[in-house]
């Protein structure tokens, strides 16, 4: 058997808290535990797993880093792009050695205007494709119902999740003060402000607790305006960032609701695959999301409280969820728990090693 070579042609950031960083150490470290070698164009970012390997992308301008990253792709399988505008380099990789072309297709990546002239290009982006890999089964149908043909090599992949980790996560009691949690970053397409608005709505017994945003920055500012904003300053607990290893202890713990807010928007209502949704499922706690298409296509209607992104249904929502009979509380969190075992990293990785070796037969183990 030859030996499995992929490279992921897109710059990683060496900070660990960012959440791209985080995600394709998670899944390719994965993967190469299953007999695969990776490369990726990251500086720096502490003790890389087993089987992947550190490729420095190099000073000068976006283009030339790019193209010297395609260079050293050429003996890979597989080329793994996750924008658009790596397709170029990546297709110089194909025509020199024969790689196969996958692009992972996350939030930033979509089609974010529908003019004739955008379309097309989204098209032959997609047509010049050996493989797609979408998060998210709202993505699929997003896509398709907009007219784009996807390639023949299509799957869907949700994000992996480390379920032992989260598993363990205490809930919190049923008396004041009811801990409120949210744990991710603030992009503009996660409408945070909805936490706030809602926060408004509930009476003094309700606390929120917000891990996130960068380790530097002005994250904390941002939260404190929102805060003041809504006149619900005294009951936000803001912890900054904190590394994943620790959010389940420093952060979940005791929480009575965990909450996924979103805007409203095409990437919030479709293109998203909410990480910090399945992290959720995983713990059993009560969670209460906003319930557009990207979340329903992970959770199902049955699991998550679900709510518009009105501030006065997700305080409803959440007051469902904190009140919820102990019975049906239970119902809900094996059915989170069972569902969460499938996105764990190894099933995850499974998947792909199987998906990625149909696409270069010599690959298969």
């Amino acid at each position: 058997m030859i030996e499995r070579k992929l490279f992921y042609l897109c710059e990683v950031r060496n900070a660990l808290d960012s959440g791209m960083t985080l995600q394709v150490l998670n899944d390719y470290g994965h993967l190469a535990a299953r007999g695969w070698r990776i490369t990726l164009p990251i500086g720096s970012a502490g003790e890389l797993p087993p089987g992947v390997s550190a490729l420095a992308p190099g000073a000068g301008p976006q283009l030339m880093r790019t193209m010297r990253m395609a260079l050293a792709a050429r003996s890979a399988q597989i080329v793994v792009i996750r924008e658009r505008r790596h397709r170029l380099a990546a297709h110089v990789v194909r025509r020199l050695v024969g790689a196969r072309v996958v692009s992972e297709l996350h939030e930033a990546a979509f089609p974010r205007h529908r003019r004739a002239g955008s379309r097309r290009r989204f098209q032959r982006f997609l047509d010049g494709l050996d493989g797609l890999v979408l998060t998210n089964g709202s993505q699929r149908d997003h896509l398709l119902q907009l007219g784009f043909a996807l390639p023949r090599q299509t799957t869907v992949l949700p994000n992996g999740v480390d379920y032992a980790r989260f598993a363990a996560a205490r809930p919190g009691g049923d008396t004041a003060p009811r801990i409120l949690t949210y744990t991710g970053q603030f992009t503009p397409w996660k409408n945070c402000e909805l936490l706030f608005a809602a926060l408004a709505e509930l009476d003094d017994s309700f606390r929120l607790r917000i891990a996130g945003g960068k380790a530097s920055g002005d994250s904390a500012a941002y939260v404190a305006d929102l805060a003041r904003r809504h006149g619900v300053g005294e009951r936000v607990d803001y912890l900054g960032f904190v590394h994943p290893r620790e959010l389940v202890g420093r952060v979940i713990d005791g929480s009575s609701a965990l909450l996924l807010p979103l805007g409203e928007n095409d990437i919030a209502r479709h293109a998203t695959s909410p990480m910090k949704l399945i992290e959720y499922l995983a713990t059993g706690l009560p969670v209460v999301a906003v319930g557009h298409p990207s979340v329903v296509a992970l959770a199902g209607r049955d699991i998550v409280h679900l709510s518009t992104s009105a501030p006065r249904d997700f305080a409803a929502a959440i007051r469902a969820a904190t009140t919820e009979s102990a019975a049906s509380r239970a119902q809900r969190s094996e059915k989170a728990r069972s569902l969460a075992r499938s996105f764990d990293h190894r099933e995850r990785a499974s998947r792909y090693d199987t998906w990625l070796s149909s696409l270069v037969p010599a690959c298969a183990s």
